[in-house]
């Protein structure tokens, strides 16, 4: 008789087990449009994709251990099963530096969870915001990644406010993105594209995009993202509160290897920063800033320093403040400089909590750059630090004295526009927007004392 019982006890959580099983498949499944068209075509569907509820605790939508059931929703691999197909992912990871094969297969139009917090749901915005330029900087993407970019913009911002997308080829010599893409964007009037005839690099493609762009906001993007849900009205309505507030979304992260969107939940954690290297960091909001905005987890966070690759700026006040560098070559550096000229010269830097981009963080850098990354990395923080850092611009050098002798060219005209712009010290930067960032103490020259309390540590001295 006991026997018995137990038997029946087993059956009973054997079943509870495979009725939890299937919901959770079930769910799962909501991951990708099951209506969504596979793979990549010319005349991928722009459509608007249906809104996934992910209440807060809710476990993560898309799980590696559905892949099959993933695939089977598609209607195609995700994965190489032959040696043909294993050699053509080898090639998209070397040629991308993420999974082009599986980027490939991805609908354009995919629905990605919403990774906002319960609190923005009820948010409401003006009706009557900015109208919004986005310019997105390409050279050799993946063709897929690239219109997944701007088909999620498409299909997850307000139609009154995206006046264009902006697309600027940087001399790309892939086939598929010459006739192949031109033919995608004549599918939408709001699309333009313009190609450099050579190769100019990130800033000054970028200033190409902000010069042909009409709206009164100007957004940047990287061409390997895919925007969120209700992303954008965040970003504007900070602007139209105050035309020198720079705004970033929140930036979510999809794998490079599976190309899952994360579902990771909750108010940013981190902010920008930097290290004497002059190289962008992360860094957790100090409590300061966490009792500036009331523990609300759904107001801007002050940020000393954005990553450079997703914001938006009043397009008359981006002018104004001096644009780019244009000094500066291809890539690197310029996400400091205009962040330390935005604080110091009458800004606000924020990132917005509700405001959400997916954004693909490569392996490896797989674009060449002329003359070698590190030579031009040095000259480009070299040019910020002598115009914008002042003395303490010897914390940079200290950590690489041989560079001291290197040419930076002209800088006359940036260190003119901060004068004409009235901009404060860089040692009022570090005391009022990022006062917790260290000092190295081998640039130091101590004249005070060190003294001990309840286990704290206090040097303090007199930079050189």
């Amino acid at each position: 008789m006991r026997m018995a019982r137990c038997s029946i006890k087993r059956l009973f959580i054997l079943l509870i087990v495979i009725v939890v099983l299937l919901f959770i498949t079930c769910f799962s499944m909501l991951g990708q449009s099951p209506s969504g068209r596979a793979g990549v075509s010319d005349k991928a569907p722009l459509r608007a994709p249906k809104i996934i509820s992910n209440p807060q605790g809710q476990k993560p939508i898309f799980r590696y251990k559905l892949e099959r059931e993933l695939e089977k929703l598609m209607g195609q691999r995700l994965t190489p099963n032959n040696d043909a197909e294993r050699a053509e992912e080898k090639r998209g990871y070397a040629l991308n530096g993420f999974n082009q094969f599986r980027s490939d297969r991805l609908p354009l139009d995919r629905e990605v969870p919403d990774t906002r917090e319960p609190k923005c749901l009820s948010k409401h915005y003006p009706s009557q915001l900015p109208s919004t330029s986005v310019i997105i900087i390409f050279h050799n993407e993946a063709y897929s990644a690239l219109l997944r970019t701007v088909t999620s913009v498409l299909n997850r911002s307000p139609p009154h406010l995206l006046h264009e997308i902006v697309l600027v080829d940087d001399k790309s010599d892939h086939t598929d993105l010459g006739v192949k893409l031109d033919n995608f964007t004549k599918l939408e009037p709001k699309i333009k594209i313009h190609r450099h005839s050579k190769r100019e690099g990130l800033i000054r493609a970028r200033m190409t995009g902000a010069k042909a762009a009409s709206g009164e906001v100007l957004l940047f993007l990287d061409s390997h993202c895919e925007v969120n849900l209700g992303w954008l009205e965040p970003l504007l309505e900070r602007i139209a509160i105050n035309r020198s507030n720079v705004v970033c979304p929140v930036i979510d992260v999809i794998s490079l290897d599976k190309l899952m969107y994360s579902t990771i939940r909750g108010p940013p954690g981190v902010r920008g920063g930097f290290n004497w290297n002059l190289q962008f960091k992360w860094k957790k909001i100090p409590e300061y800033e966490q009792k500036r905005r009331g523990h609300d987890e759904t107001r801007e966070v002050y940020s000393p320093t954005m990553a450079g690759g997703l914001f938006a700026i009043d397009r008359s006040y981006f002018f104004e403040i001096g644009a780019y560098d244009m000094g500066m070559d291809i890539w690197g550096g310029e996400n400091l400089e205009i962040s330390f000229r935005i604080w110091m010269c009458g800004g606000k830097l924020e990132l917005i909590p509700c405001s959400r981009v997916g954004h693909i963080f490569r392996k490896s850098q797989p674009y060449s750059f002329p003359g070698g990354v590190d030579t031009i990395l040095i000259r480009n923080n070299m040019r910020l630090a002598e115009v914008w850092m002042d003395e303490y611009k010897e914390h940079y050098y200290a950590k690489r004295p041989s560079i001291r002798s290197r040419s930076y060219g002209d800088i006359s005209e940036r260190l003119e526009l901060r004068k004409k712009l009235h901009c404060k010290s860089f040692r009022w930067y570090m005391e009022n927007v990022y006062s917790e960032m260290p000092l190295p103490l081998e640039n130091l020259r101590y004249g005070g004392y060190v003294s001990s309390w309840r286990g704290l540590i206090k040097c303090v001295g007199v930079l050189l």
